[in-house]
């Protein structure tokens, strides 16, 4: 028989995949043909994550874990290696990346940073702003924070000088979940070479 726990993470892993489904479908609805959004089990709870290849070879997206919005930028393989040079290089090219605005009917669903520290990181090369998730967030509020924030982040990115080449694997998202965070092993289709 299983024990609490592992009962407890495999029905957490289940509703993680669920959830992982349902998003990619919606974004699929409101936005075109996308990657999936990965879905795992890290440090004790569920990760959702989506993220699309941009310029020099930098991802950017979002993941949501343990009550924590992030919006993040993997950094590519021939950008700096030191912690501190990465941060710089986010803040210098794209901050406006981190804004965390929101439409007047998801305004109740992120709380304020109360943190010291601008730039979070997870080595070797994810560098992250964060929000926590307001208590009474719902699913349906994630699924359309999800959706918000993957249409800016597509806008971001194409913006910025990542080619708009949806449904050529642009987009980044369960194929990659052992890859992140920091991996340069991620397969983007040759779309953004």
């Amino acid at each position: 028989m299983l024990n609490d726990s592992r009962l407890l993470s495999l029905v957490e892993k289940v509703r993680a995949g669920r959830f992982a489904e349902i998003v990619t479908n919606k974004l699929m609805t409101a936005i075109g043909e996308v990657g999936q959004v990965g879905a795992g089990f890290s440090n004790g709870s569920a990760i959702y994550q989506w993220f699309m290849a941009g310029q020099a070879g930098r991802l950017f997206g979002w993941q949501v874990q343990n009550g924590a919005f992030r919006l993040a930028v993997i950094l590519g393989d021939a950008d700096p290696r030191l912690r501190a040079d990465q941060e710089a290089l986010v803040a210098k090219l794209h901050s406006p990346y981190f804004d965390f605005s929101l439409t007047d009917d998801l305004r109740h669903t992120l709380g304020r940073y109360e943190g010291r520290k601008q730039w979070l990181y997870y080595a070797p090369s994810f560098v992250y702003q964060y929000r926590p998730l307001a208590p009474g967030t719902t699913w349906n509020d994630l699924l359309a924070l999800a959706t918000w924030f993957s249409r800016r982040t597509l806008e971001f990115a194409v913006d910025h000088g990542a080619p708009n080449c949806i449904g050529r694997q642009q987009l980044i998202g369960a194929s990659s979940m052992k890859a992140l965070p920091g991996s340069a092993s991620v397969d983007d289709g040759g779309c953004c070479e």
